[in-house]
């Protein structure tokens, strides 16, 4: 077809325990009709001429041909275009006869509605709503498609039984629309593809291809959605994927069930963070210590902070470890997904920083209060000698309600940029059934958050 359509079928079920007659409407015009017993469905394929059956198209209206007449404007389907109708009747009278053939009659009397036409029901349409409301110009209409079912070769005589039709019981009618219009409604929700968040996230993972060369795309749906659960109200804009910038010197190399860390000493933070400011992490440019949010997802938070320059995507983060590990069963504890799955779930740190350089093919430091010489988190099937190259850098401090959280170290380029995006960032629409709900971190602690600070 060279232009759009989508095919479709009518089911008319009676549920009723007596036997009923059906009449079938498309756009206000008498395409089918069928006797069906009690407590039956029947699938309306297509418009039928004799046996030749042709499938049922929603499609665009078509241009005016010169051949169309009046019989559309001056009857009772000017104002049924766009409209799907079943009506139904008593089945009174039995009566049985001889056919040859299909025994049904030849010549279908459907024409598509043109333009004009679906124009001028579109506007009938708009005056009769409360609001007049007028949704577009113009209304869809439907069409034959391609051939479906073609006459058999039997021609002999057959008996067939009918049914007198009676009173009307039922009529059901369905309105059909173009999705623009049923979004506009509120019928359907947007497309993913057309709204603003996933227009973000797109540009986002547009990034991760360039920096990573991975494929998170498969994500945008779930990370939509779930930005939308948990009220995320706003990201910075444009949205950044930073290259890992600090150069491995002396390192500690962490293996996964093998390494154990030092527990975090209980000495000035103050004194901590400005000791990790002076370290040389970026060639020729200074170290800005990030603090998050401190709760359960404060490394991931961290890591975002790394990755994105923006702690509102920890989501994203676990929503990616959670995929890694999902499709690296063997390589993780058992039970690992679930738990990531639970946005309020604790998971060991040394555990996901493992799966953070898996997953972005990048070392990760882990700096520690009681070590002066960093961890260093491989990527799986990474040998020999880590010193010189790139990785992203974090920070295990003493926590204020907990016992240690983390932060990230950034260069004060990057930080500028940050500050910058989070300065122009965006405000994020959501479901209106979730926009009223208060905002809080995924496991439910409010935390005091700070934002990113320069240390000189």
């Amino acid at each position: 077809n060279y232009w759009p359509v989508t095919p479709f079928t009518v089911r008319a079920l009676n549920n009723s325990a007596e036997r009923v007659n059906v009449d079938l409407y498309i756009d206000g015009a008498k395409v089918d009709g069928i006797s069906l017993r009690e407590n039956s469905t029947h699938i309306f394929q297509g418009f039928r001429d004799g046996e030749k059956v042709t499938e049922f198209l929603f499609a665009l209206p078509r241009y005016q041909h010169i051949t169309d007449g009046g019989e559309i404007k001056e009857s009772v389907r000017a104002s049924a275009i766009g409209t799907i109708t079943l009506l139904f009747f008593k089945a009174t009278q039995r009566h049985d006869k001889i056919v040859y053939g299909s025994g049904r009659q030849s010549g279908s009397s459907f024409r598509q509605a043109n333009k004009d036409e679906a124009a001028a029901a579109a506007m009938s349409s708009a005056a009769s709503t409360p609001s007049g409301n007028r949704l577009g110009d113009k209304v869809g209409t439907a069409r034959e498609g391609r051939v479906i079912h073609t006459p058999s070769t039997h021609h002999g005589p057959r008996k067939v039984t009918s049914y007198t039709t009676g009173e009307e019981i039922e009529r059901v009618t369905v309105h059909y629309r173009e999705r623009h219009m049923l979004e506009h409604l509120g019928v359907v929700p947007p497309r993913l593809a057309e709204t603003a968040t996933a227009l973000l996230f797109n540009a986002l993972f547009d990034r991760v291809l360039e920096v990573f060369n991975k494929d998170w795309r498969a994500l945008l749906e779930e990370s939509v959605q779930t930005a939308a659960q948990l009220q995320i109200y706003k990201l910075p804009y444009p949205m950044r994927c930073y290259p890992a910038r600090a150069l491995i010197a002396d390192c500690i190399k962490f293996t996964l069930n093998e390494t154990m860390l030092p527990r975090v000493s209980a000495g000035s933070r103050q004194q901590d963070e400005q000791r990790l400011s002076e370290l040389a992490l970026f060639p020729q440019d200074r170290s800005v210590v990030c603090k998050v949010t401190e709760d359960f997802n404060d490394l991931c938070s961290a890591a975002a902070v790394a990755l994105f320059g923006t702690e509102e995507l920890y989501f994203l983060v676990r929503l990616v470890l959670k995929h890694h590990v999902a499709a690296h069963p063997s390589r993780y504890p058992e039970g690992l997904t679930s738990r990531l799955d639970t946005f309020a779930s604790e998971v060991d740190s040394e555990i996901l920083l493992q799966v953070l350089a898996d997953c972005t093919g990048v070392h990760w430091l882990l700096h520690l209060s009681a070590c002066e010489v960093p961890f260093a988190f491989r990527p799986s099937g990474s040998s020999g000698s880590a010193r010189g190259l790139p990785a992203y850098a974090l920070a295990r401090l003493t926590g204020q309600r907990r016992c240690h959280v983390h932060a990230a170290l950034i260069p004060g380029s990057d930080n500028r940029d940050m500050c910058t995006a989070e300065a122009n960032s965006n405000r994020l629409k959501h479901n209106s059934a979730l926009e009223g709900r208060k905002r809080k971190r995924a496991n439910g602690a409010g935390g005091s958050k700070a934002e990113p600070v320069l240390l000189s």
